[in-house]
């Protein structure tokens, strides 16, 4: 098995705040900092796992010698979002139909989104009345049982063998999809609103049940404001004051 050395001197084909992805004989390696801790490494191998017992397009992951690598089937094809630019339509529709894909999964032994959003409302930084009604918008959407990403924008859909493959499931969690569907709307907000927009009109399109949309994505852009500051949330956020529910 390579080691970090030796990984370091390989391709890097990727790059996150935890970790660096390399390319070694064919497969990719995910290479975390040292001071990463093992059990968020087991964590992720845990639950990818999980997912990997879906049938969804999604690529495998093995344990390697060293807790701080993690070997991953290689998908050698463009990321979603470097498409966007030549077909802006037609790659929203595709993100669109596959989120929707994700959504029909229940019952994976995953950890519950509504106890993790209301940690994230408790930790945003906002004020108390931004909180209150985040917090009403939580309960009144409600709970559900369907697999969301959490994280799911162009760049984690990779294009390969024919078929889209959707990466980096480590937020997953089990709960109402609207939310992830927000949760899409927002990072692609703060990337291009345009395209929020053209992925809000995939998504009606394709028949996806949008009730309670505003609520959920006023309680996804306050979420955003959990670990640092956020222009594009709060621009959303003020947006959504006018909103009545």
């Amino acid at each position: 098995m390579p080691n970090r050395e030796l990984l370091h001197r390989c391709p890097l084909i990727g790059r996150g705040r935890q970790a660096e992805v390399y390319l070694y004989e064919g497969a990719a390696y995910k290479v975390f900092r040292p001071d990463y801790p093992e059990s968020w490494v087991r964590y992720e191998l845990e639950v990818q796992r999980e997912i990997c017992r879906t049938g969804l397009p999604v690529v495998r992951y093995w344990e390697t010698e060293d807790a701080h690598i993690i070997k991953m089937g290689y998908i050698p094809g463009p990321a979603l979002g470097e498409r966007m630019g030549e077909e802006p339509a037609g790659s929203l529709a595709q993100l669109a139909a596959l989120h929707l894909r994700v959504h029909a999964v229940k019952g994976l032994k995953l950890a519950r989104l509504q106890e993790t959003l209301a940690g994230q409302i408790d930790r945003a930084l906002a004020d108390a009345c931004h909180k209150a009604r985040a917090r009403a918008a939580l309960a009144a959407v409600g709970e559900g049982d369907a697999l969301c990403h959490l994280d799911f924008h162009p760049y984690n859909i990779l294009c390969g063998e024919g078929q889209l493959y959707i990466i980096d499931w480590v937020n997953a969690r089990m709960g109402n999809p609207i939310f992830d569907l927000a949760r899409t709307y927002v990072l692609l907000y703060e990337a291009a609103p345009q395209a929020a927009r053209g992925y809000y009109a995939a998504l009606e399109a394709q028949g996806a049940a949008l009730d309670d949309f505003e609520r959920a994505l006023y309680v996804m852009a306050l979420c955003r404001l959990c670990d640092c500051d956020n222009p594009a949330a709060r621009a959303l956020l003020a947006e959504l004051q006018t909103c009545i529910w």
